[in-house]
């Protein structure tokens, strides 16, 4: 059996008859489908509308590209011009009628919410000639699956909108190719919307771009008997758009987006893995991905049976190109970001079950015709799409609101109002240090620069890299010794202001790309033992702390000693080695003994721990598909390893007086970062920081305050939550 469009003579093409008062025309019963579509777009519209926006995922970011259109200042790092321009172009447009920032992003969420269902609505009603089928197409896609719903619940509006310019390509041309003649108006508004696909979002315009040209192909090659002279004029502007595509990608994208296909963690966190576990997590997406894939095979099949360019084809070339652009990635191990791919692999299959939906229909409408139980012509399809909707729409507004949650700002109210005070305060050039969706809240109200730490799966590009990790250092430590592969970061400073010695060491390690807490050194688990007390690190007084970098390495030295005994000397030496994999940590204390134990970081465990004599290799929690491990080697002669009671790993010293430590990464990915050795002061000034934005109920808050008083900040003012900390060098706005 063959999956065919639905028969004429079941479902007509829809017209409109006259009304019975004079100059009203009143639409049949064959209108419904586009009449429960708008409605559908309506109620969501709602819903979105309605959902607080503001700091809300990636809508700062949005919002703070259209300020560059606008003229408004924006952060010196950004690069807007490397950024597709159809988004950021259209929210400044919109801003101009409409100057509220929140409401703006409300107004932009609904013109794209609205382009994406017309465009499924349109793909069905063009490629599979049935208004039905677009009806299905637009609720299956926004309401039965979860993959396009949760672009507006984190704001990726990029990817929107060149999602709906893509859908309408393929219907205008699929649409020109069923004239009995050249229509150039068809053939234009596909290369319109081709373009605008490829102007919208890089990632899914060079998926759109192909998958454009494969449909005006099949129409061209299904209008070959009108001869190629009438069809060379209508693809002229295909042409030259394609050519004005290629110059601006080649000169303007390709050379700012190359990154994209190189993050050090994608593959890892986010590769092919991930995208299929997000297109698997929830049923009725996968339902609707097996019974589109289904249908579109056997009705393409259909199609090349009875010799036409069929609807089929066409959603059969525009799947082809997607699946085969992933298989490519795949195969060359392009790190970009897969689950990505999601919404790219479902759109043809959303419209293909769509018309199986309308294939089974059609059958059941003809069998109750011939048992003389006719029904009015879609009355039936009109109660099952409503009934799909009724269905679907609470599980998939509900996984909406969810999904909301996650990306929704901790008090949306009081952030806003911290940052409209920190816009109006600090001088032009000061950053604000917070965290990553603060920051682009940040950005995006003022124009200030944000420095903030964000996963390296999340971020494409070198700077992005860089300021991540200087953020860290200022948000996390009182200093930081780095290779990319390794690093030591002291999180404590016993000692006066900035001058102290730091102390509390946490080991880190690079996983799959990633940086990750693994190991802590606490003071008050390394014991000093001599003829006198054993006495624990943390009771010992700081004396000095020394670094030293050179273009190999760099290291960290501090010294303590006893009030009471001025002959005793206990240091402490890590060394960071360039493009090296594995950390250094020397204890020694001349005529006593040591021990000191490593310590799974807050929030992790030891898995696996196997120790033979001087080496020991620990597994940790499960992160991103695969166990971070270390290898543990005592250098010294007479050391010796040992699994301690609470779940870390002890090395003590025996008699020698000295731990010297090879602690390695055994499941490091390629480093975003080189060799450092990092003071919070010089990230400060480096990045002319003036104000901090922090969130006072983390339990991190204390410390993390300290740290900054330490380097001249001071509590300024709360906001909710919220608490501004200014650099006292920076005034009080």
């Amino acid at each position: 059996m063959v999956v065919t469009d639905p028969p004429r003579d079941v479902y007509r093409p829809a017209r409109w008859i006259p009304g019975r008062m004079p100059g009203i025309a009143i639409p049949t019963i064959e209108l419904l489908p586009l009449l429960i579509t708008v409605a559908v777009l309506a109620g969501l519209t709602l819903v979105t509308v309605t959902t607080p926006i503001a700091g809300r995922g990636d809508y700062g970011q949005w919002l703070m590209t259209s300020r560059y259109y606008l003229g408004e200042n924006v952060p010196d790092y950004r690069v807007i011009t490397a950024l597709p321009p159809v988004v950021p172009g259209l929210l400044a447009a919109v801003r101009v009628m409409v100057p509220d920032p929140v409401a703006a992003l409300h107004v932009i969420n609904t013109i794209l919410l609205a382009g994406m269902g017309i465009g499924f609505y349109l793909t069905g009603t063009l490629v599979l000639r049935s208004r039905w089928v677009g009806a299905f197409s637009a609720v299956i896609g926004l309401l039965v699956t979860d993959r396009f719903l949760e672009l507006f619940a984190f704001g990726g509006l990029l990817q929107a909108a060149s999602m709906s310019c893509m859908c309408l390509s393929v219907a205008a041309f699929a649409r020109a190719g069923r004239e009995d003649r050249v229509v150039r108006r068809w053939w234009l508004l596909g290369t319109v919307a081709m373009a605008l696909a490829a102007f919208a979002h890089v990632g899914t315009g060079t998926i759109a771009v192909p998958t454009g040209l494969a449909a005006a192909a099949l129409s061209a090659i299904g209008l070959r008997r009108l001869g190629w002279q009438p069809l060379t004029l209508a693809l002229l502007p295909l042409v030259v758009a394609v050519a004005g595509v290629a110059g601006y990608w080649l000169l303007v994208l390709l050379p700012a987006s190359a990154d994209y296909l190189t993050n050090p963690a994608s593959l890892a966190y986010r590769g092919p893995d991930r995208l299929f576990s997000v297109l698997l997590s929830y049923g009725p997406t996968t339902i609707v991905l097996v019974v589109g894939t289904a249908a579109m095979a056997v009705g393409a099949i259909g199609d090349i049976a009875r010799r036409r360019i069929g609807g089929y084809l066409y959603l059969l070339a525009w799947a082809g190109v997607t699946w085969g652009t992933l298989a490519l990635s795949v195969v060359s191990g392009a790190a970009t970001d897969y689950p990505r791919f999601a919404t790219l692999l479902l759109a043809p299959l959303v419209v293909a079950a769509g018309a199986a939906v309308m294939w089974v229909l059609a059958r059941v409408a003809i069998g109750l015709r011939e048992s003389s139980r006719r029904i009015p012509g879609g009355i039936l399809p009109a109660a099952v799409l409503v009934a799909t909707t009724m269905v679907a729409a609470p599980l998939t507004v509900g996984r909406y609101e969810r999904q909301v949650g996650v990306y929704q700002p901790r008090d949306a109210q009081s952030l806003t109002a911290a940052v409209e005070w920190l816009g109006g305060g600090l001088s032009n050039g000061e950053a604000v240090l917070t965290e990553v969706r603060d920051g682009k809240w940040v950005e995006g109200l003022t124009g200030h620069e944000a420095l903030f730490s964000q996963p390296v799966r999340y971020a494409f590009r070198p700077t992005e890299w860089q300021r991540s990790r200087d953020a860290d250092v200022l948000l996390r430590s009182t200093q930081t010794l780095t290779s990319g592969y390794v690093a030591a970061q002291f999180i404590g400073r016993t000692g006066p202001g900035a001058d102290g010695v730091p102390t509390e060491l946490l080991l880190r390690a690079n996983h799959g790309g990633e940086f990750v807490d693994l190991l802590r050194v606490p003071t008050t688990e390394t014991l000093v033992a001599g003829d006198g007390p054993t006495v624990a690190a943390a009771t010992l007084v700081p004396m000095r702390a020394t670094q030293r970098e050179t273009d190999r390495q760099a290291s960290i030295r501090t010294v303590w000693g006893q009030s009471a005994d001025p002959r005793f000397s206990y240091t402490q030496t890590v060394t960071a080695f360039r493009d090296g994999t594995t950390l250094r940590l020397i204890q020694s204390a001349p005529d006593h003994r040591l021990s000191t134990e490593l310590v799974p970081a807050f929030g992790i465990a030891i898995t696996s721990l196997e120790i033979d004599g001087s080496e020991a290799i620990a597994c940790f929690t499960e992160l991103g598909g695969s166990e971070p491990c270390v290898r543990v080697h005592a250098t010294q002669a007479g050391a010796r390893l040992t699994a301690a009671p609470d779940g870390g790993l002890r090395a003590e010293s025996g008699s020698s007086g000295r731990i010297d430590l090879l602690i390695t990464a055994l499941t490091a990915g390629r480093a975003s970062t080189g060799l450092g050795l990092l003071e919070p002061m010089d990230v400060v000034e480096g990045y002319n920081v003036g104000a901090a934005l922090l969130y006072e109920p983390d339990p991190a808050y204390p410390a993390r305050l300290h740290r900054l008083e330490a380097l001249g900040f001071e509590e300024a003012r709360a906001f909710g939550p919220y608490r501004v900390l200014l650099r006292q060098a920076s005034g009080s706005p």
